[in-house]
């Protein structure tokens, strides 16, 4: 067995100690985004709970309703490169 594959072998069985190793070194942990979000992929993307936010008024707040796309399906659907106007809508709730 070569080096390669035992190193992956041990990432396979532990992800998640391979990732705290990496932020020790410095670097961050990135996802890639998806072009077009459903609302459930969007809370996890910024990590809201889902069900908070579908309590919340906040879904219904102007600048949010501007950003939803219906006519790809029947779902609200957001763009990826909305996400941080999302976030910033929903952090400030509560002022």
């Amino acid at each position: 067995m070569e080096v390669e594959d035992l190193v992956f072998n041990v990432i396979e069985q532990n992800p998640e100690r391979f990732d705290k190793l990496l932020q020790k070194l410095g670097y961050q942990k990135t996802t890639m985004c998806k072009e077009n979000l459903t609302t459930k992929e969007m809370c996890e993307q910024l990590g809201i709970n889902y069900s908070s936010w579908r309590k919340s008024d906040v879904r219904n707040h102007p600048e949010i309703v501007r950003l939803r796309d219906t006519t790809i399906s029947r779902n609200h659907i957001y763009k990826s490169s909305s996400l941080s106007i999302i976030e910033r809508v929903w952090k400030n709730r509560k002022r």
